[in-house]
């Protein structure tokens, strides 16, 4: 074999080997970027059917779209916000179907609520998810009086009934007013969720808020609700209290693949925060616990990543930055 040859035998197979090099860094590369759809969920609730206890719903004979219609048409009840899965989904390059998550807001009976147990500021304003299934069903969904007042300690018949005639209002608005309930079981005051006591005033509290979410790209806040401001329209004062609905969307996502009904209390995170006898407390929701309830559940990899999102967020907010840290490590 003469040197010209050897030469180009070699040439052969180092072009070769820089080819399946290449081939296996953009394989790394797609993975790594797609690592959380890639983590596929073990979803028992494979129909995406309302399961969750707690669930108020209706499947309705009319489409989607035909369904989003009523449900903005009605001026005197107007959507306040909304959270649009599928579009979100659409602009990282993921696929969901058609799931919206509208929040409606009704401020003398949101200020109500609030004087009586500011926890529950956590599961306001009031909302409604719409979604279509993969074999075209169609549901409207939200939490049912019952669910809400109970995880709240709130055991006032009056009040579960002006709660329960606003909600069958909402439903009416696509001619259904009987929605079905879920409740295999009794909530208890507090299920599922978390609190935490921050470091410092209820400004520098939210001044943290912001400066966590400047800091990290992968976080939006969707918007936030000053309850303070709500009860000074109702001529009422009360501590101050504040609702941020923000966090990881593209993470999110493959949770609201496995169940569209996280839309309603999940995903995004809501951080309540608020102050109380000269102390600031965050609440928020534990992802284990709605998974649990929603019947649908994440691989260990993507459950520790979303769980790390949260915790990483409220630490910030918290200004507990050691354990901020230590959670940026782990993640």
């Amino acid at each position: 074999m003469n040197k010209q040859t050897i030469l180009l035998t070699g040439f052969h197979y180092m072009r070769k080997t820089l080819l399946l090099l290449g081939m296996i860094l953009v394989l790394g590369f797609w993975t790594y970027k797609n690592r959380f759809s890639l983590a596929t969920y073990s979803a028992p609730n494979v129909e995406n059917l309302p399961e969750a206890n707690g669930l108020m719903y209706v499947e309705s004979e009319l489409s989607y779209s035909e369904l989003a219609v009523n449900l903005y048409k009605d001026t005197m009840m107007p959507v306040f916000q909304e959270i649009d899965f599928q579009q979100i989904a659409r602009e990282n390059q993921q696929y969901i179907p058609p799931t919206t998550t509208l929040f409606y807001l009704n401020t003398p009976l949101t200020v109500k609520l609030i004087q009586l147990n500011p926890l529950i500021g956590l599961d306001l304003p009031v909302r409604l998810t719409l979604y279509q299934t993969e074999r075209q069903r169609t549901f409207l969904t939200s939490m049912s009086p019952q669910y809400l007042l109970r995880r709240y300690g709130l055991n006032d018949p009056k009040l579960n009934r002006e709660l329960e005639g606003y909600m069958n209002e909402l439903f009416g608005l696509i001619g259904e007013e009987k929605p079905d309930t879920i409740l295999r079981k009794l909530v208890v005051p507090k299920e599922g969720i978390k609190m935490k006591m921050a470091n410092g005033s209820f400004e520098e509290v939210l001044t943290r808020f912001e400066q966590a979410i400047e800091r990290n790209s992968h976080y939006r806040k969707v918007f936030e609700l000053d309850y303070v401001e709500l009860a000074q329209e109702q001529e009422t004062i009360i501590p101050p209290t504040k609702l941020f609905v923000a966090g990881n969307l593209v993470d999110g996502i493959t949770a609201v693949q496995g169940s569209q009904t996280l839309g309603l209390d999940e995903i995004p995170q809501k951080l309540l925060v608020f102050e109380r006898d000269g102390e600031v407390w965050i609440a928020y929701n534990d992802l284990a616990y709605n998974l649990k309830r929603h019947r649908t559940s994440l691989s260990p990899r993507a459950l520790n990543n979303l769980q790390h999102d949260v915790e990483w967020l409220v630490n910030q907010v918290a200004g507990d930055y050691p354990q901020a840290l230590w959670t940026r490590i782990k993640r």
